[in-house]
């Protein structure tokens, strides 16, 4: 009876909310039967209450008991940003990339590069290249050799993930409810994946790219068995798909950018 009542207050007060503060356009003036209308009493409180001064910022704890109406939230003063020369809008290109590396190809001023591209974005013919490290995929500190002899571990261990569901029998899936269930919504949002541009256009079975979408999803759901696959996850990874072509790279730059999605979700939930 409790949660009852309380669930009414706050209904309650979401009603004053939009009856009294928000704008309502045409709103259809009817007049009701004399037994239901106030006592003039009851109108000149109201009156009254109207023509009271609204609070600009703050709670209103005023309207019922144990009830909070936030009427206006205040947004505080304009913060003042310092303007910016236009070359530091400017994307990064081949040039920038190659000044910010050192001999052996590392990046040892990451957070410089990462201020340029949020600035200016990056050049369409390096994106392949900066994705990775943005990623997490290459790692800035390591040279260029060592982020290669990463890449080809990291392949080794993406065929044999890959491998495990593409062996799997139709007596086992059958017994897998969760993968059939998985399976069935990403050959849906697979075949729905951005229908008009080129690179995704055609069916599963004459369209290498969407084949390529299709098993590196499904990848995934074996390489995370926790979050596994979410509606929408193809469209996260179309375009790093098309940006680096390469089945092993895609995959494992979408498994950096889930693993970033992650992290941002867990610290909303902690606020």
């Amino acid at each position: 009876a409790e949660y009852m009542g309380s669930a009414i207050n706050r209904l309650a007060g979401v009603k004053h909310y939009i009856d009294n503060f928000l704008p309502q356009k045409n709103k259809l003036k009817k007049t009701r039967p004399a037994h239901e209308m106030a006592s003039l009493h009851d109108l000149e409180t109201a009156n009254s209450l109207s023509t009271q001064s609204q609070p600009t910022f703050g709670i209103n704890n005023k309207f019922e008991p144990g009830y909070d109406l936030i009427t206006c939230a205040a947004l505080g003063e304009r913060p003042q940003v310092p303007s910016r020369d236009d070359n530091d809008d400017a994307e990064v290109g081949e040039v920038e990339y190659a000044m910010m590396m050192d001999e052996e190809g590392r990046i040892p001023d990451s957070q410089s590069l990462m201020d340029k591209v949020f600035r200016g974005g990056i050049r369409p013919t390096l994106r392949s290249i900066l994705w990775k490290y943005m990623l997490g995929y290459f790692d800035y500190d390591k040279t260029y050799e060592a982020n290669m002899a990463q890449r080809k571990l990291l392949e080794d261990e993406y065929f044999r993930v890959k491998l495990q569901w593409k062996t799997f029998s139709e007596s086992q899936l059958s017994n897998f409810a969760e993968l059939r269930e998985k399976k069935t919504l990403i050959e849906k949002d697979v075949i729905r994946t951005d229908r008009r541009d080129d690179f995704f256009k055609g069916n599963l079975e004459d369209n290498i790219n969407l084949c390529k979408l299709y098993d590196i999803l499904m990848t995934f759901c074996f390489y995370n068995f926790d979050l596994g696959y979410m509606q929408g996850m193809s469209d996260l990874l179309a375009p790093i798909l098309m940006i680096m072509e390469d089945e092993v790279d895609a995959f494992w730059c979408f498994v950096g950018l889930m693993k970033h999605c992650v992290c941002l979700v867990c610290q909303l939930l902690s606020v």
